[in-house]
């Protein structure tokens, strides 16, 4: 029965089916846990649970790659959060029932108002502090009980650079590189890579306590990033950071993510700077989880899809009659919910305003305004 099957697989299936069966690589060994068997003899040849003994060629063939759940499996979660609060000693509540997945690979942004409970989170996930209720797995290691195997598993920026004033750039890097574990040698070469890579050959024999805001932001980035951890968590990475240090940080995210070596959990108010390389995204408000999904999905929540803007002089009874909004001197915005209505607007306009009209422009809901939008129902103008 093989000798039959055998070509079908280089025909149809050898590059698809190897990929998750023949590599000796971690997501080949999830595979075998997923369908539970255990590798005997020659290579693809295995133990099934019910105790068959076949050939998994022809197992993958028979039932499909999709039945056994491949797609999903490749999304292994590494962070999870289960129904996590944290309580202040007064007794006040910064966030409640927290629950989240975030998968292998995922950029994950985590948005909200002021207050709402982000760094808190972070914390809890770093083990800063401990969560009232609830458990926080990262790598399948529960936090509150086995934080020393996590700690070399994760990676956290916080918004302010503390303490080590009297450091170097470039000894604060090595120095933190030996501590999370490197060799002198891994060391010496990462913190020569990152200075390289983010441009700070020019302050990297500046003391710490020198460094303006940007170049402190850009030093504790690389400090989270020099062991290359599996999970990093980013707490307002590049508020204050030159754009081309901005580019470079998202540059090296996306890699690292596309190329499955980091999970990412950011949180940021540069919403619009992020938008295109978040997989989802959650808002917080009030420390209770309002939303989770994709950003389309998210803007897909809100009233319209597209931002009509005017510039020149309106006449009022136009501005009142069409729910143009002003917001500045002679500068109008209307939200539309289709191309319909945005081409109904503008024929109105043109027709009656046409030699009043400086500039138009389109655009389409960005994250930030569905996230304005968002805020808006919950009472967060």
């Amino acid at each position: 029965m093989e000798q039959i099957f055998y070509p079908l697989l280089y025909q149809l299936n050898y590059k698809r089916i190897c990929r998750y069966v023949l590599e000796e690589n971690t997501r080949s060994q999830r595979l075998y846990e997923k369908i539970g068997f255990k590798r005997e003899g020659s290579l693809g040849c295995c133990y099934f649970k019910d105790g068959k003994y076949q050939n998994a060629y022809l197992y993958f063939i028979i039932n499909g790659i999709e039945k056994i759940g491949v797609d999903n499996m490749n999304r292994t979660t590494d962070l999870r959060i289960e129904n996590v609060s944290f309580y202040y000693p007064d007794g006040k509540c910064a966030n409640k029932n927290i629950n989240l997945e975030i998968n292998r690979g995922e950029i994950f942004g985590l948005l909200g108002p002021n207050g709402a409970g982000k760094t808190t989170l972070m914390k809890q996930i770093i083990g800063t502090l401990i969560s009232s209720k609830g458990e926080i797995y990262v790598s399948g290691f529960n936090v509150r009980k086995e934080w020393n195997k996590i700690k070399p598993l994760v990676g956290y920026q916080s918004q302010f650079l503390y303490g080590l004033n009297e450091l170097k750039v470039k000894e604060i890097l090595y120095y933190t590189g030996l501590l999370k574990g490197l060799s002198a040698k891994e060391a010496k070469a990462q913190t020569n890579y990152l200075i390289d890579f983010f441009g700070m050959e020019s302050f990297k024999d500046e003391l710490i306590f020198n460094l303006s805001g940007g170049m402190r932001k850009i030093t504790n980035f690389c400090l989270s990033i020099i062991n290359n951890p599996r999970i990093l968590l980013l707490d307002e990475p590049t508020t204050g950071i030159d754009p081309d240090k901005k580019q470079k940080i998202w540059e090296f995210l996306h890699q690292k993510t596309k190329e499955k070596e980091m999970t990412i959990f950011i949180t940021s108010h540069n919403i619009n700077e992020m938008e295109k390389f978040l997989d989802r995204v959650a808002i917080i408000i009030n420390g209770e989880i309002k939303f989770v999904g994709t950003p389309t999905e998210l803007k897909k929540r809100v009233n319209f899809e597209y931002i009509l803007t005017i510039k020149g002089k309106i006449e009022n009874d136009i501005v009142e009659r069409y729910g143009l909004i002003s917001t500045k001197k002679d500068l109008y915005e209307i939200n539309l919910k289709n191309l319909k209505d945005v081409q109904k607007i503008l024929n109105i306009i043109l027709d009656t305003e046409i030699d009043k009209i400086e500039d138009i422009k389109i655009e389409s809901t960005t994250l930030e305004d569905a996230f304005i939008q968002f805020n808006n129902k919950y009472g967060y103008a």
